[in-house]
């Protein structure tokens, strides 16, 4: 009840005309390409003395992003002023949040226990800031989190609006809803399905989303979100049920109307903002079964619109345990694919990367796939615009973390995305990374070692270029030699005895590698 209490509150404040401060602290969750922030610094000035080097200055607002390090690289982002007014000057500060990460997302934060590794303190007038920029850099280390505040300082324009760009780690972009480390707080799945037993995870921090209709003033762990379409008008239900034994879920949940248009977000986070609220299933009902048709909430479709149901798992619950979501109905008939037909459906990735390694590339990514998923194709582009697919990897629904390693890539600066495919031949695309990939060393790879019959030599180098392979017996005596170039080449190993061999790599005199085959 706690929650309608506060809501109370919040509407009789503002029937009575009570004057509404502006939020000096804005928490963005995962640090993310968020595009453009219309700031508003109307509100009294601040001071937080555990804000690092800020600790002594006043300030109007301040905007945090939080990202985890899985390496030892550069991080990268860029902040930029749009408005036309007087100079934004905004400063920032890069926090090491150590190798735990934080309990909360939510202000105000408190950042007094953290190491500062950059101070964006200068006043650059409208001029560019960011870690990257000004001489003002930043190398992670390996396995940390770290939190980034953005400050918009008090000698400002009351009205502006900046933007907040793609943030890299080692050249490669980190997802907006990238944490990595951090589970996911938004989880697309799709149509709206019989999705069976979801195994949620609340160890991260809490979030907040203003836009999420009722929920907007409460904090939460995680939100699902399904989409349908309805051909008619008709009562819909579905069922959600705790499977776990322990602490109650207390799952809430909202309906919203998307209009007659099918356009689902591509990728979390949700942005419902602009949509109309159907339903609110708000009430606490600990371990009871919720959903529309229970508990007197009920929701009549309106003919030709589109839905999306929002199912959140709020922050007073115990960290691991699973519900189910169970079959949707509309006027009693369950629904199938044709309630998704006219809807694009979204690419269910919370993250994608791409990073250089031993003269190829390494792929990898995160999905939530469900059971009407197929497989993933990974394409690859010299130029952003022609793609290529150089494999095709089987979803699995009980996996969320799949790699891939592209062996011999051009130099140069190179684009990878995905090409995610449901099983009635559907797709979507991912977003496009790029990164600049350069090998000045070759690198020489042979399977199967031992070998049987036939052994495969993946060559790479940097420009390209054929090189010679030899192969000689224990005795030292060449019994092969040839050309070879790229991932293709073989040597027929039928034809020679059991033993030891040597295969020398050479580019003109020069050697490259000496590898030892075992028959």
């Amino acid at each position: 009840m706690k929650k309608i209490y506060t809501l109370l509150f919040i509407l009789v404040s503002f029937c009575f005309g009570k004057a509404i401060a502006q939020p000096s602290c804005i928490s963005l969750g995962c640090a993310g390409n968020h595009g453009t922030i219309t700031a508003n610094t109307s509100g009294p000035d601040v001071n937080d003395p555990g804000l690092g080097c800020y600790g002594t200055y006043n300030y109007k607002q301040v905007y945090w992003q939080f990202f985890y390090a899985p390496t030892s690289a550069s991080f990268t982002q860029t902040y930029h002023q749009t408005s036309t007014g007087s100079p934004i000057n905004l400063n920032f500060i890069v926090f090491d949040m150590g190798t735990s990460a934080p309990s909360t997302f939510n202000c105000p934060i408190n950042a007094s226990g953290w190491i500062p590794e950059v101070c964006g303190l200068y006043d650059r007038g409208s001029a560019d800031v960011g870690p990257g920029l000004n001489g003002e850099n930043l190398t992670t280390a390996a396995g940390h989190f770290y939190a980034i505040a953005i400050i918009v300082w008090e000698g400002t324009d009351p009205s502006y609006a900046f933007t907040i760009g793609t943030p890299q780690l080692g050249g490669v972009d980190i997802a907006a809803d990238n944490c990595n480390a951090f589970p996911p707080t938004c989880i697309p799945l799709g149509c709206a399905a019989n999705y069976g037993t979801i195994n949620a995870n609340t160890s991260g921090p809490d979030v907040n989303d203003r836009g999420l209709g009722c929920y907007a003033p409460y904090n939460y762990k995680q939100v699902y979100w399904q989409f349908f379409y309805a051909p008619v008008s008709a009562e819909f239900t579905q069922t959600y049920h705790q499977a776990s034994t322990g602490a109650p879920i207390n799952l809430n949940y909202i309906v919203f109307d998307m209009g007659t248009s099918g356009e689902v977000p591509a990728t979390c986070p949700v942005d419902a903002s602009g949509w109309t609220q159907e339903l609110c299933g708000l009430y606490d009902r600990g371990s009871a079964d919720v959903g529309p048709g229970l508990n007197g909430e009920n929701f009549t479709t309106l003919a030709g619109h589109f839905y999306a149901i929002a199912i959140i798992i709020w922050d007073n619950t115990d960290p691991s345990y699973s519900f189910t979501i169970g079959t949707p109905r509309l006027g009693g008939a369950d629904l199938s694919f044709a309630n998704c037909a006219r809807i694009t459906l979204p690419v269910r990735l919370t993250s994608f990367t791409a990073q250089a390694s031993d003269c190829a590339v390494d792929l990898r990514w995160r999905a939530h796939a469900n059971n009407n998923f197929s497989y993933y194709e990974v394409q690859y582009s010299t130029d952003g615009t022609i793609f290529s697919t150089v494999t095709r990897i089987a979803a699995d629904p009980s996996k969320q973390s799949y790699s891939y390693r592209h062996i011999n890539p051009a130099q140069g600066k190179i684009f990878y995305r995905l090409k995610l495919i449901e099983v009635d031949d559907r797709s979507e695309l991912s977003k496009k990374i790029g990164l600049n990939f350069t090998c000045a060393n070759s690198y020489v790879s042979v399977y199967p070692n031992p070998v049987t019959d036939i052994v495969n030599i993946h060559i790479t180098n940097a420009n390209g270029d054929a090189v010679t392979g030899s192969l000689f017996d224990a005795n030292g005596k060449l019994i092969y030699t040839g050309k070879m170039i790229g991932e293709r080449n073989t040597i027929n190993m039928t034809r020679f005895p059991k033993g030891i061999y040597m295969l020398t790599i050479k580019n003109n005199d020069s050697l490259i590698q000496n590898i030892k085959i075992v028959k």
